[in-house]
């Protein structure tokens, strides 16, 4: 095999990967300093079964221009044999590597999909109020809070709102089309509405907390 630092005679010669027809590719060279795309000799050329084939064929040959010299000193003193295997075992190298990625991408995919179906709700503070959210898995930002002015006020809430905790996706699904306070408005009258029918069934724990030991029983 040549060695590829050693231009010898090759010195003055360009090399450049060209598409000569949908299904061919070629190394093409051109002594001194002429215009490629003046002509010049094809060296090396191969003709694929598919135009995807061959796109794919060249933009491998594109994406290593540091090689072109080397493949057209090989094929000019070895023949263009050598660089149809040097280019076969390149382009399939490719082809594996895209592969992993699509499947690397698609799993990403499928694994995003999956998180943002988890949904969970966390408390904050904010401004010196107090108040809890909703947030999927897969993202780091809250897509829903509501905020209270006292501590006791949250509270309250969560004495409600930790027993509809399978109903967070229907929240979600919710401010697909409403806005972030209509979704507040929904859930505090139905927290109210529940506290008065839990004082009519007279399992109120009365005070502020009316539902304190609620556990979602009517």
């Amino acid at each position: 095999m040549i060695d590829p630092s050693d231009a010898g005679t090759f010195a003055a010669m360009i090399f450049e990967p060209r598409v000569q027809s949908p299904l061919t590719v070629a190394l093409v060279h051109q002594i001194g300093d002429a215009a490629l795309d003046e002509g010049g000799t094809t060296i090396w050329s191969h003709t694929f079964d598919t135009a995807e084939e061959a796109e794919h064929c060249r933009q491998w040959m594109w994406s290593q221009p540091e090689r072109w010299a080397y493949w057209g000193r090989l094929a000019s003193v070895l023949g263009p044999v050598h660089v149809t295997a040097i280019v076969s075992q390149g382009v399939a190298e490719e082809a594996m590597r895209r592969r992993k990625e699509a499947a690397a991408a698609r799993e990403a995919a499928e694994q995003d999909a999956r998180l943002s179906l988890i949904i969970e709700s966390y408390l904050v503070e904010r401004g010196g109020r107090f108040g809890v959210n909703l947030k999927r898995a897969n993202e780091h930002e809250a897509f829903w809070t509501i905020l209270f002015r006292e501590r006791w006020e949250r509270e309250r809430f969560r004495d409600w709102w930790n027993c509809q905790r399978d109903r967070f996706q229907e929240f979600a699904e919710y401010l697909e089309d409403h806005s972030a306070i209509e979704l507040e408005r929904v859930v505090l009258q139905e927290m109210m509405e529940t506290e008065r029918q839990v004082k009519k069934a007279g399992l109120s724990a009365g005070g502020r907390r009316p539902l304190r030991f609620w556990r979602g029983e009517l």
